[in-house]
């Protein structure tokens, strides 16, 4: 019977989201004193979902650098009395950044995953990260509460908040204009 090779990624272990979502998570769960079912269902989160994703965010990233770069050298300005210009433009800009916000959102997502199996809590949506849903907490007041407010893991994911709250309220506002997360107007970096 023969081995059969399928291709999962387009990158290798030198794309530093690989090595560190693959490998290195893959070795950090062998050394965790948890269930053999659980560790698996962990690592197959880590390789087939967070990776993937977080490696279509790094894809757009780069395409709209490369993008960006090409159209800056390409502008020439407009010679004196020329009534027409050509302004340099990025195609699909709105559709890559649609894109980037829900790949975003959905690893959010598959992290709370990750810390359900860990921590058995119950986290479905991006925004419990840092918005408890009516009668429950959200995971950063999970954290608070079950580790200690200064313990690191509580600290880190504190951190994580302002960053994780913007993009998904942008991504959110995509979604549900006029809702709870308002208009798509612009986006500050």
């Amino acid at each position: 019977m023969p081995f059969v090779f399928s291709k999962l990624l387009e990158h290798g272990a030198s794309n530093p989201i690989v090595a560190r979502l693959g490998l290195q998570t893959l070795q950090i769960l062998d050394q965790c004193k948890i269930a053999k079912e659980t560790r698996d269902k962990i690592a197959e989160v880590y390789m087939h979902s967070l990776q993937k994703k977080l490696i279509r965010c790094w894809e757009i990233e780069e395409r709209f650098r490369s993008e960006f770069k090409s159209a800056v050298e390409s502008y020439k300005p407009p010679l004196s009395g020329n009534q027409a210009i050509h302004l340099p433009q990025i195609a699909r800009l709105e559709e890559e950044c649609h894109n980037f916000l829900y790949e975003m959102k959905n690893y959010v997502r598959d992290l709370l995953k990750v810390f359900n199996l860990l921590y058995g809590t119950d986290f479905k949506e991006a925004s419990e990260f840092f918005r408890a849903k009516k009668g429950s907490k959200s995971l950063v007041e999970f954290a608070a509460s079950a580790f200690g407010q200064n313990d690191p893991k509580t600290k880190f994911l504190q951190e994580a908040v302002q960053q994780v709250e913007y993009m998904v309220n942008l991504r959110n506002a995509v979604e549900h204009p006029g809702g709870y997360s308002g208009e798509t107007a612009s986006i500050e970096l």
